[in-house]
């Protein structure tokens, strides 16, 4: 009998140990440490449209959990938390991952970056290295459309991530890309969805699932309108 009860509990704890790696990798596919690339497609196999491929940060990290899944069934997401845009320039860890998904569904995909809310204590210099990448992903790839996401507000009034900089650096790749800029930014502020003292944020930083749902939205109704 007790060879039996000892059994058992050896069992349980087995079973225990094993659904908790199986949650752990799945939560693992969305959420990952700072500095760590990663990519998730909710593509399902039937699907035969048009795919989005989000590419960004921490906050694109954030909208692969906030969304519903019969809302991701057209989306991979493709980031690293705390990245900036040197995580897909020519040397940066989440280019691979980025080619990946692209040339996945290369026929039938359009990207939306948003990267630019890390190393922007300079918005100018940062300006430029965005415009110089992005760049070359378009020329890497000519036969699919690129549409460019604006960095969206913080609650911050100072810093690299404060809204001061934040601005100024959408100005510039609103100049530069014109009608491929997608301007969250106005569309989440105009509405009240957040705001610059940190409204519709968990942390000043990182939107709630109201905001990033808004997001996705948005975005998804901007590409069906202006995409070929």
């Amino acid at each position: 009998m007790k060879t039996v009860r000892k059994l058992r509990m050896i069992l349980l704890c087995a079973a225990m140990v094993i659904g908790t790696l199986a949650f752990s990798t799945q939560a693992y596919a969305i959420h990952t440490r700072v500095g760590l690339p990663a990519s998730h497609s909710y593509v399902k196999r039937s699907y035969t449209g048009r795919v989005i491929i989000f590419a960004g940060d921490s906050r694109t990290m954030y909208l692969t959990a906030d969304n519903l899944k019969k809302q991701r069934n057209n989306c991979a997401f493709v980031f690293e938390n705390g990245g900036s845009i040197k995580s897909i320039a020519n040397k940066g860890e989440l280019k691979p991952y980025l080619d990946t998904m692209i040339q996945r569904y290369r026929d039938r995909c359009v990207v939306v970056m948003n990267f630019g809310i890390n190393g922007n204590g300079n918005p100018k210099n940062n300006a430029k290295r965005i415009i110089r990448t992005y760049r070359r992903w378009m020329r890497r790839y000519p036969d699919v459309t690129f549409f460019v996401e604006s960095v969206n507000p913080s609650g911050h009034p100072n810093g690299g991530v404060g809204n001061p900089k934040i601005e100024k650096l959408n100005r510039l790749l609103k100049k530069e890309f014109g009608s491929s800029y997608i301007d969250v930014s106005t569309y989440l502020l105009n509405k009240g969805i957040v705001d610059r003292k940190g409204k519709g944020t968990k942390d000043n930083l990182h939107y709630k699932r109201r905001a990033n749902r808004a997001i996705y939205r948005f975005v998804k109704s901007f590409v069906s309108e202006h995409a070929s």
